[in-house]
């Protein structure tokens, strides 16, 4: 079957044929692959079918129509269960929806045209043409994704406005334009099936019609609304009833909405409201507007609570918050309270250890005296939820000011006044002085008056090899130095750490033998950094140079059953579980930030969790290391163990799919063992200095099917499968890497992670994981493209005779994987 696959199919029904071959080939012996796959049921076909659909990122369609081109038999078997297999059409950028609609049986539509983040793709010749030939198929589309635009917005009101009856996920929004108003028809019929609404940045006349009929919705985002989308607090509380299955309610609005609620347009409602599967809510706006939406609501099980009010003139006065809060059962009690002050608003984010449950509430302006007034008395109105608080931490974006007289210690202390139990006081060092300085000058003794004050650490390690010693076998890198210099530089001009708490290790010549990377020193070094750790601490590792791998021994933790190593300056060893028994034993409330700029790189701190906090890009990478590697290919102890019956087979796939919860399922595939290898030369010689992979890549046998059975080892199981619940503990110990473990990370005239992450960082200080994830993934794929285009040029040239050509990269492309302890929420911000 392999002979006539054409190469776009070969990767999917690869995966496809592999899981088969697994279930049959432990059973009937070392038979031809064709065979064993042939003598597979159709009813045990469609559950690995089921099996590999599951595989995927949730974000990323199933490419069924490759495998209807595989055989005729798969056809059949895929065209026959529509349902089973959930069969969609995708239509994306450039897709031509008129002859896809033409030429594929009739299934739902799925309009992908938006979505990635803040990311927007690039629109390709006649997409608004595409866009509305699908819309002429209301009763087929299942999901709206569209990044509008004033020219499309002309368009729809063109539209027969017809009910979409099997609508699930409704998403506009709009990069570049605001105030665009949807006509007031579009999108506006009953929609019974919607499980998802968004609106960022687009008034929605119909919204309220839309609501009542969503019966259900589980998740609602109404995010930056423009004045011409205002929806008053009781026109909301007027569309719950109806919605009692929601989960996420998120409402965000802009400054100018301020106008409605200037002349006391608000009016509290008559009756309470009870979301009984209300999890997650968000609001930013204008304290009144939330006050008089609480009164009309109560959530019982909600867990996380997001409040970001605007810059006002009047007090703050919550009495429904405290009220609302009061009445949250999850909410009551905290023990723990993070105060952030940043250039633009200041924040509290109260916990309580070993729950899931966390309210964040902030302030946007910009003068730190009013900001911690504004604090002061929001904390002043929850004071009977904050009196609980044992745990204080107060950090700061830059220190709070310059000396002694230029602050004003009589807001710090107003701010500490509810805090009346609090045990120990955690500072970091940006605000450390400023802090003890107005506890010295408290008239009153009961300011804190149990607080321990305990200053928090922030150190950073930056090792850098270039191996520019003659007598070293690795190929010399020209990167490592100005990455290290640029990391650096990051660290003391963006987030304030002082040059004596980062400690450099490079391999120059002049440097003295303390400072060399080598491996004692490194060990020593990694040893400090995290030395005396506690509560609060901040720490950072930053890591460019060459890695490698090799065979792990009695480690099942490693999915490719390969240990990553750091390649020191005097050609030593650090295994990844050295790395992770000294970086990433710290005690709870420390973060350690790591970042490697490395071949092999994507698990080399041995974080259990990356599949999990995987972003959705829109390629798949064309190279020999395609996306999601580590899931795609996966060693044998990670297969099914057979016994000698085909009823056993059946039972065995069975158990495994109706076993699995339906909101987060964790398969465990059977699949055969396989290897990937890529093309890169072993010699390390071999690089050029204008190129260089920072690491090696072994040559590997490529394997479509295994010559033999491959035994699974029985205690073998994966930690992360992408579908990982969040822990109950936070944990913030992350990792950032170049490429994932079997991919090479390259240097070159386009730049490294390094460049792009320090460049991305300098403007977006603190930005969401998802965000940052995002921008790697996009800059460095197309640094890879510019790097393909060089290389051939440079080659073209060399045939030429003009140069002596160019030894870099031509087809592979870089993965950067982030890991974590626990799976991260990724809309949460990264803090350096």
């Amino acid at each position: 079957m392999r002979r006539y696959l054409k190469p776009k199919f070969a990767n999917i029904a690869a995966r496809v044929k592999s899981a088969a071959t697994a279930c049959l080939v432990p059973l009937l012996g070392n038979i031809s692959q064709h065979a064993a796959i042939e003598r597979l049921p159709d009813e045990v076909l469609l559950k690995i079918f089921n099996f590999d659909r599951h595989t995927l990122s949730q974000d990323l369609p199933w490419e069924w129509h490759r495998l209807v081109h595989v055989c005729r038999r798969w056809r059949y078997i895929i065209f026959d269960s529509p349902r089973s297999l959930d069969l969609q059409l995708f239509c994306t950028y450039g897709t031509p929806v008129k002859d896809k609609l033409d030429c594929w049986p009739v299934l739902p539509i799925v309009m992908r045209y938006a979505g990635l983040s803040s990311l927007t793709l690039p629109e390709a010749a006649g997409d608004e043409d595409n866009i509305i030939a699908a819309l002429q198929h209301p009763n087929r589309i299942c999901t709206i994704q569209l990044a509008v635009t004033t020219p499309l917005l002309e368009r729809l009101a063109t539209l027969a406005q017809d009910p979409l009856p099997v609508l699930q996920h409704l998403e506009l929004s709009t990069q570049t334009e605001t105030g665009l108003i949807l006509p007031s028809e579009c999108f506006g019929g009953p929609s019974p099936h919607l499980r998802v609404l968004r609106l960022a940045r687009i008034a929605f006349p119909a919204l309220q019609r839309l609501l009542l009929s969503a019966e259900d919705l589980v998740s609602l985002k109404l995010e930056a609304l423009p004045s011409s989308g205002y929806t008053s607090p009781e026109d909301l509380i007027n569309c719950l009833p109806v919605m009692t299955r929601l989960e996420t309610l998120h409402l965000h609005f802009n400054f100018r909405i301020s106008r409605f609620i200037a002349g006391g347009n608000i009016s509290a409602p008559q009756r309470r409201l009870a979301l009984p599967s209300l999890e997650d809510f968000s609001f930013h706006g204008a304290s009144e507007y939330l006050e008089c939406l609480l009164s009309g609501i109560d959530a019982p099980v909600l867990k996380n609570i997001d409040i970001a009010f605007f810059n006002q003139a009047t007090i703050f006065h919550t009495p429904q918050l405290l009220q609302f809060v009061c009445r949250t059962e999850t909410q009551r009690c905290h023990d723990e309270a993070k105060v952030y002050c940043s250039r633009d608003d200041i924040s509290i984010t109260l916990t309580r250890q070993g729950a899931p449950h966390c309210m964040g509430l902030r302030v946007r302006c910009m003068s730190l005296d009013w900001q911690l007034s504004c604090m002061a008395e929001i904390c002043d109105n929850l004071s009977l939820i904050i009196s609980d608080v044992r745990d204080l931490h107060i950090d700061a974006s830059s220190p709070l000011s310059g000396g002694q007289g230029d602050m004003d210690p009589v807001p710090l202390l107003n701010l500490f006044h509810p805090f009346g139990n609090v045990v120990r006081l955690f500072l970091t060092e940006k605000v450390a002085w400023h802090v003890k300085y107005a506890l010295k000058q408290a008239i009153a003794t009961d300011v804190l008056p149990n607080a321990k004050v305990i200053a928090a650490k922030q150190r950073a390690l930056l090792v850098g090899i270039t191996y520019c010693s003659p007598s070293n076998m690795w190929s010399r890198l020209d990167g490592p130095y100005d990455d290290v210099d640029r990391y650096q530089d990051l660290l003391i001009t963006t987030y304030d750490y002082r040059p004596e708490d980062i400690t450099v290790l490079k391999d120059h010549p002049d440097l003295p033998e303390d400072s060399q990377p080598t491996r004692v020193n490194m060990i020593r070094e990694l040893k400090g950094l995290v030395s005396g750790a506690g509560p609060g601490d901040r720490f950072t590792f930053f890591y460019s140079g060459h890695t490698d791998q090799q065979p792990a021994i009695d480690d099942l933790d490693e999915e490719d059953g390969m240990d990553e190593v750091i390649i020191t300056s005097d050609e030593q060893r650090i295994i990844d579980n050295e790395l992770n028994a000294i970086l990433v034993s710290i005690p709870v409330g420390c973060s350690l930030i790591a970042i490697f700029d490395a071949s092999h790189s994507g698990t080399l701190l041995d974080l259990p969790h990356h599949h999990c906090n995987s972003v959705y890009v829109p390629w798949q990478s064309k190279g020999k290391r395609r996306t999601m590697t580590m899931q795609n290919i996966n060693v044998r102890r990670q297969a099914l163990d057979f016994t000698n019956s085909i009823s056993q087979v059946l039972r065995s796939i069975e158990t495994a799919v109706s076993t699995q919860p339906a909101d987060s399922p964790s398969y465990q595939t059977p699949r055969a063992g396989t290897q990937i290898g890529g093309s890169l030369p072993t010699d390390p010689s071999e690089l050029s200095s204008e190129s260089q992979s920072r690491g090696t890549a072994r040559p590997r046998e490529r394997w479509l099917f295994p010559p033999q059975a491959r035994r699974a080892s029985p205690e073998r199981r994966l930690v992360c499968d992408g579908w990982c619940k969040y822990n109950e503990v936070p944990h913030p110990n992350v990792s950032i890497s170049a490429c994932s473990d079997l991919q090479s990370a390259w240097e070159g005239p386009h730049g490294s992670l390094t460049t792009v992450l320090c460049n991305y960082l300098k403007t977006h200080n603190h930005p969401t994981y998802r965000a940052l994830m995002s921008q790697i993934n996009f800059q460095l794929h197309d640094n890879a493209l510019a790097l393909h285009e060089y290389t051939r040029h440079q080659r073209q040239k060399a045939a030429r005779g003009e140069g002596s050509g160019f030894d870099g990269e031509l087809d592979n492309f870089q993965e950067p994987v982030l890991s974590s302890l626990m799976r991260l929420n990724m809309d949460d911000t990264l803090q350096l």
